[in-house]
């Protein structure tokens, strides 16, 4: 890359501010694109404003007939507002004082390092990065595909599309609203989404929390963890490789498959049909609803935890508290209530058709017996109580 010239020591005569005296006057240079008395309708390619100097800041106003061009740098000390025009590619900002892109359009490979980025509007092209503890958001305008975070945080809403959002080691994206075609998550970084639509979710090895919104297809793998708690995932949930998925509320759809050593504990929501534990896989429900045609394959693990089991017509009375029971017999329902007060029905079926539910005699179901929601709030009502007498009978 050319060594960047500062267009700061170009400047001689003094600039006519066209903005606001008042919006402007705490940068020593204002640069107003198109019409500056300086530069006219356009900067060129290689150049930059900011050197860091307290002394010396420099604001850069692209509007509508404005261009800058490739490899133009914002360092400390300098602040950009783009509300029209256009900045070619490799546009670096570097520890500067902000970014805002309400219009107009950024080329492709926009760079922001230590850096505040707004978008509310305009086109951003591909290969987008925010590094360095920058803070991007985004809340209008279309922002390109391989948008990629590192040690930085990234917060879509309102109406914006992202193309492809890679978060990665260290970061935290945030989706509010919006659309994100693809949403990767990699290790040691964090997605949330409580609201807005995401196309395509996969964490590897990182997190992700959905609370909102629409999630159509997701996968987790790698050691990764999936968080669901409310909004809508769509069909197809793929649970991989050591990783695990937490439904505790919200919408998941049809077809969950979970192999490789895989986790899934479900505690509420409610879940679609043809869930698929595969080899190695191991499924805990303790609440929630669960549809139709569950397959537990060889190898894997199904445990349910509940205050209530029936085997066919026979209530199972001698169970102890907290202590899991094998079913070992197949081709007969198994029943009862959930930990959370759900009641839940499978067909222990011996032979796999694709059609209803499927219990491989190879495959190892146990049920644990827990108190009712009831008992334990009396219980501890029970101890609060002969506390107080204690305390009672000491004085």
């Amino acid at each position: 890359m050319p060594r960047p010239y500062s267009l700061t020591a170009a400047l001689v005569l003094p600039l006519v501010v066209l903005a606001a005296a008042s919006a402007n006057a705490q940068f020593d240079t204002v640069i107003n694109l198109p019409g500056d008395p300086t530069f006219g309708d356009s900067i060129g390619d290689n150049e930059s404003i900011g050197d860091g100097s307290p002394t010396s800041t420099t604001q850069l106003n692209v509007a509508s007939g404005g261009s800058v061009g490739e490899f133009f740098s914002a360092f400390a000390g300098s602040e950009v507002n783009i509300t029209g025009g256009s900045v070619g590619d490799s546009f670096t900002a570097n520890s500067n004082d902000g970014v805002t892109i309400s219009s107009g359009s950024v080329g492709n490979s926009f760079e922001a390092v230590n850096s505040t980025v707004t978008i509310t509007g305009g086109n951003v092209g591909f290969d987008f990065s925010a590094t360095s503890n920058s803070v991007v958001n985004i809340s209008g305008g279309d922002v390109g595909p391989n948008f990629t975070t590192l040690f930085s945080t990234v917060n879509v809403s309102g109406d914006a599309l992202v193309g492809e959002l890679l978060s990665e080691t260290g970061s935290e994206a945030n989706i509010s609203g919006g659309t994100v075609e693809s949403l990767l998550a990699n290790s040691a970084s964090v997605a949330n989404v409580t609201g807005g639509d995401v196309l395509f979710l996969f964490a590897d090895g990182g997190e992700v929390n959905v609370s909102g919104g629409n999630v159509v297809f997701s996968g987790v793998t790698n050691g990764a963890v999936i968080n669901i708690s409310g909004g809508v995932t769509g069909d197809d949930v793929f649970v991989l490789s050591s990783s695990t998925l937490n439904i505790s509320g919200g919408e998941v759809g049809n077809n969950v498959v979970v192999e490789d050593t895989a986790v899934v504990n479900i505690s509420g929501g409610t879940v679609g049909d043809d869930f698929e534990a595969a080899n190695g896989s191991a499924v805990t429900i303790s609440g929630g609803t669960v549809g139709t045609n569950f397959q537990a394959f060889e190898g894997s693990e199904i445990n349910l935890i509940g205050t209530e089991f029936l085997l066919g017509d026979v209530l199972l009375d001698a169970l102890v508290l907290d202590e899991p029971f094998t079913i070992d017999v197949r081709d007969v329902t198994l029943s009862g209530t959930l930990a959370d007060g759900s009641d839940f029905s499978f067909d222990l079926n011996s032979s796999f058709s694709g059609v209803v539910d499927f219990f491989s005699p190879d495959s190892t179901l146990t049920v644990t017996l827990v108190p009712e929601p009831t008992s334990l709030a009396l219980f501890a009502l029970g101890g609060m109580t002969l506390l107080h007498r204690r305390r009672v009978g000491d004085r």
